[in-house]
């Protein structure tokens, strides 16, 4: 694996994204989107600007997160949280650069006494978490 140098961050409005971007800001060339520089619901716009950009990490913060609000707007939930992420892997491979994808522990039910690891089943509660799960799920296939 090469060398990283140049990171992009989605979602760099966000706490995670936030957070991020000031960390990486110094060692790295960092290029930040917050949602309204770069959608996750408008798959288009994300291959086209991706596709200008030279990078060796993507690092996805975005999400649709309003737990009320995607049970009420599912296509949308799995739109930006599923299809979204399946479309950044893939644009990843074909540059052969890495991805992170930031999840959530909505995956989870919230049953189990110790805390959950990556190979724990998942059991989504709620659309939100479904189209999360489904987000992990896209960008190990591609």
């Amino acid at each position: 694996m090469k060398k990283v140098r140049s990171i992009i961050i989605i979602g760099a409005n966000g706490r995670v994204g936030v957070a991020l971007t000031r960390e990486y800001q110094r060692p790295f060339s960092v290029k930040a989107f917050a949602r309204n520089q770069l959608d996750l619901g408008k798959l288009d716009q994300v291959r086209s600007t991706l596709s200008e950009i030279e990078f060796d990490l993507l690092i996805n913060c975005a999400a649709l997160t309003n737990v009320d609000y995607c049970e009420s707007h599912r296509d949308e939930a799995f739109l930006i949280n599923a299809q979204g992420p399946r479309l950044l892997a893939d644009i990843c491979a074909e540059k052969s650069a890495r991805l992170i994808h930031i999840s959530t522990d909505y995956v989870f039910d919230g049953k189990q006494d110790t805390p959950y690891i990556e190979e724990d089943p998942p059991a989504p509660l709620s659309v939100y978490a479904e189209s999360k799960l489904a987000g992990e799920e896209e960008t190990l296939r591609a």
